[in-house]
């Protein structure tokens, strides 16, 4: 019923989204973490919201419904994540401690490898990424502790 409700006023789904997002969240959470559970939970609601009036309104609850897409959800960020790690690994693979302060060696899958002091490294890791994706710029923050958004 609040699925029909929201034919004629969408802001009657709030009402799917308040009984639903935190057993959603918590299992999105166990699958991906609760960072990225915070941003599929939302993306599953903005798709449900979208389909909803592809919704089979007979049915007694919209959880299954909503488990679907949030299923399909995670499957899509699993691939995305192996497309991203894969390029990564391309164009970055590396040996080495860079705790003990010991020189690390990058392997390039496309040229001879690099011995490089650790102070340097992510130095190496932006100028090769830079050739990559810009989406994977978000991994050279990450290595240095910056939030995505402070990061050139």
């Amino acid at each position: 019923e609040i699925i029909r409700a929201s034919w004629q006023a969408p802001d009657r789904f709030g009402a799917l989204y308040d009984r639903y997002v935190g057993i959603l969240y918590g299992y999105a959470s166990l699958r991906v973490g609760p960072n990225a559970a915070e941003d599929i939970v939302a993306d599953t609601f903005l798709a449900a919201f979208a389909q909803r009036r592809t919704y089979d309104v007979a049915r007694d609850t919209a959880r299954p419904w909503l488990f679907g897409i949030l299923t399909k959800k995670i499957a899509e960020r699993s691939r995305t994540e192996k497309i991203h790690y894969r390029a990564y690994a391309r164009y970055m693979p590396y040996s080495g401690d860079y705790a003990s302060g010991a020189n690390a060696t990058i392997l390039y899958a496309d040229g001879p490898a690099a011995t490089l002091p650790p102070e340097r490294v992510i130095e190496a890791v932006e100028a090769r990424l830079s050739r990559v994706s810009s989406t994977m710029t978000g991994t050279t923050c990450s290595m240095r502790g910056q939030p995505r958004g402070e990061c050139a």
